[in-house]
């Protein structure tokens, strides 16, 4: 990954966002637990006032992968998140959301 145009792509988008809406934006770490992109994510979140939703680790849960369900052949493709996958991941943002929703609230 080259990390000066990722940087420079994603606070693009980051920007535009926030010129575009009052509301809160939640980030998500990367599915294949990148340790650079998920640093960068961090520290672009973290200095912009977003929050992060980690999801490392819902790769390894079991039944996660495309793969588990032996649907695909190509390695890339079943490296994906399985239905079951994309459900944790959403599982995941909304606790996020909900969590941070409280604290203010209260």
């Amino acid at each position: 990954i080259n990390s000066e145009i990722f940087v420079s792509r994603y606070q693009s988008v980051l920007t535009k966002i926030q010129q575009e809406t009052k509301s809160d934006i939640y980030c998500v770490t990367t599915w294949w637990a990148t340790k650079v992109v998920d640093k960068i994510i961090y520290k672009m979140c973290t200095g912009n006032s977003i929050y992060i939703v980690d999801i490392s680790g819902i790769s390894s849960v079991a039944g996660a992968r495309a793969d588990t369900n032996g649907k695909f052949n190509n390695l890339g493709v079943a490296s994906h998140p399985s239905d079951t996958g994309m459900q944790l991941i959403a599982t995941k943002i909304f606790e996020n959301i909900n969590f941070s929703n409280d604290k203010k609230n209260n």
